[in-house]
């Protein structure tokens, strides 16, 4: 919701980046389609959003980065972030129950 509002907020934004902790990104978010930006990109790699700033800087695209958050890539990852205030408002998002058991994921 955050990357859609500063989206339509501003009309020349063209990109909001959340950046994730191992330096890649979480969420990237574009008001038109944008492939550059995926070209020659390190991925699972830690200079995943070093490089794709440059592919915007180089397209001239304006971008904004959310606060930076832990990314998902596994299912250990999944469940940390379930272990935090951020888990509880993702699971009342997703309609989930708020509770601990993980047992029918695994």
């Amino acid at each position: 919701n955050a990357a859609f509002s500063r989206l339509s907020a501003d009309t020349t934004r063209q990109v909001v980046i959340g950046p994730s902790q191992d330096g890649g990104y979480y969420l990237l978010a574009l008001t038109s389609p944008a492939p550059d930006l995926f070209e020659n990109i390190p991925w699972s790699a830690c200079k995943v959003l070093e490089a794709t700033l440059s592919a915007a800087e180089t397209e001239k695209l304006s971008v904004e980065l959310l606060p930076p958050l832990s990314d998902v890539d596994h299912l250990s990852d999944w469940e940390r972030v379930l272990k935090t205030p951020l888990g509880a408002a993702l699971k009342k998002a997703l309609g989930e129950p708020i509770d601990d058991d993980l047992s029918e994921i695994h």
